[in-house]
């Protein structure tokens, strides 16, 4: 089914929902969150001063100037930000993006898109109607058309969409204990850390989510990039905030909101559902004592079905 099933199917559904939220070149970088905040987005396609897209900018792609920032000075490092990096044009993030932005061909099976995603280790593709030869590549001059974006979200949300198929698949019935997945240690923060820090404890240990716990160490609150939604030069004083103030301040997510949890013995199929109904990009594993002991993230997921499907 996989095989059969083609990118632009998904593009055209996807289209018909929402169409690509954009930003141009010359807005600002306070600008890119608040449309990613206001449309519930990740990621924003860029178009150039003649209406052509050259590429996308994400929240780690946001984050990254705020973050050098934060590392340098975490408790004042707020007023440096209002002062140099909310004014700077959405362009400037290009320069110092660590991933180039990739196309796919809307003709390429969903299945072989899954398995572009593992090999370039992207989370979205441009989507364009020209033949690629290689199927994916990286953008290397302005496109004036693009059909959409393809994420690996819209890879859960297919299979979601298929529940009769995954039941005839003897590979969703597998336990994540059986496949090895959720073993990986996740990075764990405590609540009354400085957001400011905390951010800058993902940026050195390389990761964009980590499991916020009490003094008890239990986990209460899941933590990333993505936080950085709807930080305005108004509100930026929160970054100086423990975390725990920091998710208070935040009235679109309230900071009891639990992250989604799991249990080894699970099925794959029973996972993916779970990613697909809460919309998050990571679950984590506890034990007895509600403390996290393990991570799983939707790459985990793709990984394992490119390579055992």
């Amino acid at each position: 089914m996989l095989k059969k099933v083609l990118v632009q199917d998904i593009a055209i559904s996807n289209w018909v929902k929402k169409r690509p939220v954009l930003i141009s070149a010359k807005q600002s970088i306070e600008r890119a969150l608040y449309k990613i905040s206001a449309h519930g987005v990740h990621s924003l396609p860029v178009v150039d001063q003649n209406g052509e897209i050259f590429g996308i900018i994400d929240v780690e792609d946001i984050a990254r100037p705020f973050i050098a920032i934060l590392k340098d000075d975490p408790l004042s490092g707020s007023i440096r930000i209002n002062n140099d990096v909310m004014g700077r044009s959405v362009s400037s993030l290009f320069l110092h993006q660590e991933k180039r932005s990739f196309l796919i061909s809307n003709g390429v099976p969903v299945w072989n898109a899954m398995r572009q995603f593992i090999n370039t280790d992207m989370k979205r593709f441009l989507i364009t109607d020209r033949v690629i030869e290689e199927e994916v590549r990286a953008q290397t001059f302005p496109e004036n058309k693009i059909d959409g974006l393809f994420t690996q979200t819209d890879v859960f949300r297919f299979l979601s969409t298929n529940v009769t198929w995954m039941k005839l698949e003897p590979l969703f019935h597998k336990s994540l204990l059986s496949l090895n997945l959720g073993t990986r240690q996740p990075l764990v923060i405590p609540i009354s850390e400085f957001a400011a820090t905390a951010f800058s404890l993902l940026s050195a240990k390389k990761r964009t989510n980590a499991a916020i716990v009490d003094k008890d160490g239990k986990l209460i609150s899941n933590f990333s990039l993505s936080e950085f939604k709807g930080l305005t030069r108004q509100n930026s004083f929160v970054l100086d905030l423990t975390l725990e103030e920091f998710f208070k301040h935040d009235k679109k997510k309230t900071w009891w909101e639990k992250p989604s949890a799991i249990e080894l013995g699970v099925s794959l199929m029973e996972v993916i559902l779970q990613f697909n109904c809460t919309q998050r990009h990571v679950l984590y594993v506890l034990d007895k004592n509600c403390r996290p002991v393990g991570e799983l993230n939707q790459r985990d997921v793709l990984t394992t079905l490119v390579q055992q499907l």
